[in-house]
């Protein structure tokens, strides 16, 4: 006899398939002795094509799950931001390290809530996940249509127009005093190899270095400047005889020591790190050197993926170091002095500053005078008030009104030229009204032609990757009340400790937090979530709290050193200024500076925009210290919204009061104590 149930039971488990003629027997039989016995009736929702399939397996589910090599070819595929630029994988999974997988561990494991302020850091992270999430998969979806540039490389047969250019450029007359860059044509990725991409990089000077406060003496274990040796052993040569007898003895010498070594001397040179390289400059002499000097250093990508996608999440920097290079005299027997030299080179470090890869990459090159990092008291060292060069200067020369800050003038570019991220071709879905739209969009083509490297926009995608007009994001809100301090709103004082709060909040570049995607603008509310945000999120914040303290102030769209595509906030000058004068604010460092002043970092100035309007620089100069910030001058400013179209009444994405949470301060002595 046989167990109808057992062999039912013994079916089910081995799944066999009822399809197969092999089994029709067997299953008949159960089928006919099972009666109404609903264990032996169950219905099979499967069928197999071949009863060995399982015994052609390579290996379990449970292996595959511990496969660190098919782990990270899932996180590719599945698009993980620090997972999908990854172009080489190991063909062995025990070439796969561990400490591979320890920021995606970090990221996405669930940690367990101990106390208030790890559940409000959880809730950040989460929040930014999401919209990271949201913004990536909206710009898979607008698609890129191709055209025949994308597809197709070659030279384009030149016109007439192109003829006529280059018979204009050789009748212009040649200035060899004055050469200027030529454009360079630029290559894709897969034509060059790792040896071939290279950073350039020309120091060319520096402004107002720190000097060395004066010795009283030179004695042993203090510096000594290569002047003075040069200048001592001259003096000496002319006070000695032919027989080598000292004609002056001793006592003159050393006065002549003591002089020049009471005269204040500096040596600085320029060190770059970058990808763990260095380089460094000749060392120049003086709080104004000039070295001119070019440094190449190579460029590898981190993960061997020279797409434009991949480079524009390189989070790498490029570090820029001022040191001073001293000479120590440790000649302790001062008889030797006159015919023996003990000395040890010292090097101390003045000021720094840094510079994003992306931003090189996006820019294609960055040329300017950058502000260096110096510490507010620098031991040894003071500022010379009476090293500004003298004689005739450019009208803008950024030392004649920067005396107390240092200066450092570059020229930074890739060789060869590496073709950038193309945009998004494709249209991202909007709410706005199409004829508005359709009005912005010719708007903006009226001045790609006469000035092509302007800032102009019109609509920016927000983080549901739709199309918003950007007067939307400006709208008053009013700042924490802890941040005024007590200060009357409007005043300077309480101006800039709100720019201070508003730098105060990290920058994000969204290359590097949306995969270099788009551009994405979030709300006052959404930038503060995020705790996070570019220079657009900073410089609406800021013009929105000036709004709402009654200051009349304006979101300035230009390109700026060294972040490249930037934003800034024009505000009228506060008391004390003459009327028509402005300020320029930078929202990401909470610095403020005069519009027409020479040390903006602001280098060009595109559009400005506010709740009401959005206006085109079309002046021929786009220096902010050229530029007449009149925004009802029609000859200087074109206006978006005229009396023949006039604005339709567009309503704000901004809520209208931010909720703040109040800081917890014992936490902040806890880390405060935990850091010290």
């Amino acid at each position: 006899m046989v167990d109808i149930r057992k062999l039912a039971s013994w079916i089910a488990e081995a799944k066999l398939d009822p399809n197969d003629p092999r089994n029709a027997d067997l299953l008949y039989l159960v089928k006919t002795h099972a009666g109404d016995d609903p264990a032996c009736l169950a219905q099979q929702d499967y069928f197999r094509l071949s009863e060995l399939e399982k015994d052609t397996y390579f290996c379990s589910d449970e292996d595959l799950d511990n496969n660190k090599r098919f782990r990270l070819i899932q996180l590719r595929h599945e698009g993980v931001q620090d997972f999908s630029a990854y172009k080489m994988i190991p063909i062995n999974d025990s070439e796969v390290k561990e400490s591979v997988f320890k920021d995606i561990s970090r990221k996405f494991e669930d940690e367990e809530l101990v106390d208030e302020q790890k559940s409000r850091r959880k809730a950040v992270t989460q929040f930014f996940r999401d919209v990271q999430e949201r913004v990536i998969e909206r710009s898979r979806k607008a698609s890129r249509r191709r055209d025949l540039r994308d597809v197709v490389i070659e030279e384009e047969v030149p016109d007439i127009r192109v003829l006529g250019e280059s018979i204009a450029k050789l009748l212009e007359p040649r200035r060899p005093l004055k050469p200027e860059r030529k454009e360079r044509k630029t290559i894709f990725a897969q034509v060059g190899g790792v040896s071939d991409i290279k950073l350039l990089v020309r120091v060319v000077r520096a402004f107002n270095v720190p000097v060395r406060q004066a010795q009283s003496s030179p004695a042993s274990g203090q510096p000594i400047a290569p002047s003075q040796r040069h200048d001592a052993s001259s003096y000496r040569s002319a006070r000695t005889g032919d027989d080598g007898s000292d004609m002056a003895g001793s006592r003159d010498a050393n006065l002549m020591r003591m002089e020049i070594a009471e005269q204040v001397q500096v040596r600085p040179f320029v060190e770059v790190t970058f990808q763990e390289q260095n380089c460094q400059t000749s060392v120049a002499d003086g709080p104004n050197p000039s070295w001119n000097a070019e440094l190449t250093m190579p460029f590898v990508s981190p993960t061997n993926d020279y797409s434009p996608t991949a480079l524009q999440t390189v989070a790498e920097n490029i570090h820029f170091n001022l040191f001073d290079e001293l000479l120590i005299d440790i000649l302790e027997d001062d008889r030797e002095r006159m015919t023996s030299r003990h000395e040890r080179i010292e090097r101390r470090w003045i000021g720094s500053f840094s510079i994003p890869f992306s931003t090189i990459y996006s820019n294609t090159r960055v040329d300017g005078t950058f502000q260096l990092s110096v510490p507010p008291v620098l031991l040894g060292y003071t500022q010379d008030t009476y090293s500004v060069p003298r004689g005739p200067r450019p009208m803008f020369d950024i030392a004649l009104d920067s005396h107390n800050r240092t200066f450092l003038s570059l020229f930074i570019t890739i060789e060869p030229p590496l073709p950038p991220l193309p945009p998004l071709r494709g249209e991202f879905d909007s709410n706005e009204d199409p004829k508005l739209l359709r009005n912005g969009q010719l708007w903006e083509e009226s001045f790609s032609e006469t000035f092509k490297r302007r800032e102009i926009q019109t609509t920016a995608v927000d983080i549901n990757g739709k199309r918003v007009f950007i007067t939307r994001y400006i709208s008053p809100q009013k700042p924490p009340d802890e941040v005024l301090l007590g200060n009357e709103p409007g005043s300077l004082v309480a101006m800039e400790c709100v720019a201070r709060f508003v730098a105060m909040i990290p920058s994000l570049a969204d290359a590097a937090a949306f995969m270099g995607t788009c551009d994405i603008w979030a709300t006052s509310d959404q930038f503060l979530q995020m705790q996070a945000g570019d220079e657009e999120e900073h410089a609406i914040l800021l013009c929105n709290y000036f709004l709402h303290m009654g200051r009349k102030a304006w979101v300035v769209l230009g390109s700026g050193i060294p972040e490249g595509s930037t934003a800034y906030v024009l505000t009228e000058q506060p008391e004390g200024g003459l009327r028509g004068d402005y300020w320029l604010w930078n929202a990401s460092t909470g610095e403020h500076f005069q519009a027409h002043g020479s040390n903006c970092p602001l280098q060009s100035v595109g559009s400005a925009f506010n709740a009401d309007n959005i206006w085109a620089n079309i002046q021929k100069q786009d220096e902010p210290a050229l530029v007449t910030f009149n925004l009802v001058a029609t000859s200087c400013w074109k206006p978006f919204f005229t009396k023949k179209y006039p604005n339709p009444g567009l309503g704000t994405v901004q809520k209208e009061t931010i909720q703040y949470k109040s800081p917890d301060a014992q936490f902040a002595v806890t880390l405060q104590d935990k850091q010290g």
